[in-house]
C-alpha cells in the first residue's frame, strides 16, 4: 500500500501476520480510529497519527515488509485507552474468549490462550517521522531484532515516560535523518541489520521431521537449501540488497549476492546442509568474477569473511554450492552468507567475464578447422 492515507492498517483484536509486504506514505493526518466490529460501542474519542500499522489488544507477526515513510511505522496502543471505552460494549463475542486487564491480555478458548505480542524480524523499517516502533503498551516488549533501520549504526532510542504514554502520548519531536528511525522503550532492536533486505525478501517454511526436504527459496533469494532435521523445526530464508556488514572486508572479488539463513530450532538439524545460490550472466559481468572460482562465504565468530570449506561452482546451470557445516553455519541462529571469487584477470589487467565472447575465439578456431578439413577432403577427392 502506497500514500494510502492517514493509517494504512489497523488491527483491532486481531491476530495478523504480514510478510513480503509494503506500507508507505502514510502521512500528514490524524483522525479517530473507526469501530472494528459492529457492537463494541463506540471507540473513544483519541485522535491518532498518520500510521503504517496501529495495533490495540492485538498480536502483529511481521517479517520480510517494509514500513517507510509514514509519520508513524508502527504503534502499539495501551491498554489505557481501553479505560475510555466501556468494556460491556463487547457484546457476547468477548464472552469466555477474551482476558483483559492491567497487566497481561490474551485471546482463545479458555484451554488454548494465545498471548497477542508483537514480533517484528527481518524488515525494513525507514524513513518513518516519528517512530519506526514505537510501543506505548509498558506491560508487553516488541521482538524487534534483526531488521534494518536505515543506518549501519541501527536505530535512535527514545525512552516513553509517563507524558507520553497511553491516548495522550502526542510526540512533539522528530527524528534525525541522519540516524536509523526511532525505537521506544519496550522494544528490543539489537542485533540490527547492516544492510537492507530486498522484496520480496523472505521465505518461511516448516519442516517435517526425519525427511531430507528442499526448500525453494528461488523467487525471494534465488536460494534452494536441501535439509534433513529431526525435530520440528521452521526455516527462513531471506536476501540482502547489499552486504550486511558493510565495515567488513570481503576476502576475494564479491558477486554481490547476501543471503541470510534462519532455523528455529537448530538443534534438530543433521549436518552438512547443502545451499544453492543461483546467479545470471549479467550478474557475473557486473561484478568481473571468474566463474570457476566462484563459492559461498561465511561470517566466522571472529568477524571476519572465510569461504566455506567445501564449495564450488555449476557453471551449466549458474548456481554457486556449498555443503556447510554446523561451524559455518553458525548454528544456522541467522547467518549471513556471500558470494564470490577471484577476478577475471589475463596479463594482470581485470575485466568483466562474458561467456559468449569467450567462447567466440574457441568457436571461430573451430569453424576455422572444419573449414580446413573440408578443404582437404576435396582436394584428395580431385586428386583421386
Amino acid at each position: 500500500m502506497e500514500g494510502y492515507g492517514s493509517i494504512g492498517v489497523i488491527a483491532w483484536l486481531a491476530i495478523v501476520d504480514m510478510l513480503n509486504c509494503s506500507i508507505t506514505g502514510c502521512q500528514g493526518g490524524w483522525e479517530e480510529p473507526p469501530s472494528a466490529k459492529e457492537g463494541f460501542g463506540d471507540p473513544p474519542e483519541v485522535e491518532f497519527g498518520s500510521c503504517g500499522i496501529i495495533t490495540l489488544l492485538s498480536g502483529l507477526k511481521m517479517n520480510g515488509c517494509t514500513i517507510a515513510n509514514n509519520d508513524f511505522g508502527v504503534l502499539i496502543i495501551p491498554l489505557e485507552v481501553f479505560e475510555l471505552w466501556p468494556l460491556d460494549g463487547f457484546s457476547s463475542y468477548a464472552t469466555g474468549r477474551m482476558q483483559v486487564n492491567q497487566d497481561s491480555f490474551a485471546i482463545g478458548e479458555p484451554s488454548l490462550i494465545i498471548f497477542l505480542t508483537t514480533t517484528a524480524n527481518l524488515n525494513n523499517i525507514t524513513g518513518n517521522t516519528y517512530f519506526g516502533i514505537g510501543n506505548a503498551f509498558n506491560e508487553t516488549v516488541v521482538d524487534a531484532s534483526n531488521n534494518w533501520w536505515g543506518s549501519v549504526d541501527g536505530p535512535e532510542v527514545f525512552e516513553l515516560d509517563s507524558l507520553y504514554s497511553g491516548h495522550d502520548m502526542t510526540l512533539q519531536f522528530e527524528g534525525n535523518p541522519e540516524t536509523g528511525d526511532i525505537v521506544s522503550s519496550n522494544v528490543t532492536y539489537q542485533p540490527w541489520l547492516g544492510a537492507p533486505l530486498s522484496l520480496p525478501a523472505v521465505h518461511q517454511q516448516k519442516l517435517v521431521p526425519g525427511e531430507e526436504q528442499v526448500v525453494d527459496a528461488s523467487v525471494e533469494a534465488d536460494t534452494t537449501v536441501t535439509i534433513t532435521t529431526t525435530g520440528a523445526t521452521n526455516i527462513t530464508v531471506a536476501s540482502y540488497e547489499s552486504q550486511p556488514f558493510p565495515d567488513k572486508e570481503f576476502p576475494d572479488s564479491p558477486l554481490g549476492k547476501y543471503i541470510d539463513i534462519y532455523i528455529s530450532n537448530p538443534e534438530a538439524v543433521n549436518w552438512p546442509v547443502h545451499i544453492e545460490l543461483s546467479y545470471t550472466n549479467a550478474e557475473l559481468v557486473a561484478a568481473g568474477v571468474d566463474e570457476s572460482s566462484l563459492g559461498l562465504y561465511y561470517y566466522a565468530p571472529d568477524g571476519s569473511i572465510q569461504r566455506c570449506s567445501n564449495t564450488g561452482v555449476n557453471t551449466v546451470s549458474n548456481f554457486i554450492w556449498a555443503n556447510l557445516t554446523e561451524t559455518e553455519a553458525g548454528s544456522l541462529a541467522g547467518s549471513p552468507f556471500g558470494s564470490g571469487g577471484e577476478p577475471y584477470t589475463i596479463g594482470g589487467e581485470a575485466f568483466p567475464v562474458n561467456k559468449v565472447d569467450l567462447l567466440m575465439p574457441l568457436i571461430a578456431i573451430g569453424l576455422a578447422a572444419l573449414a580446413g578439413t573440408t578443404i582437404d577432403r576435396r582436394q584428395r577427392r580431385s586428386v583421386s
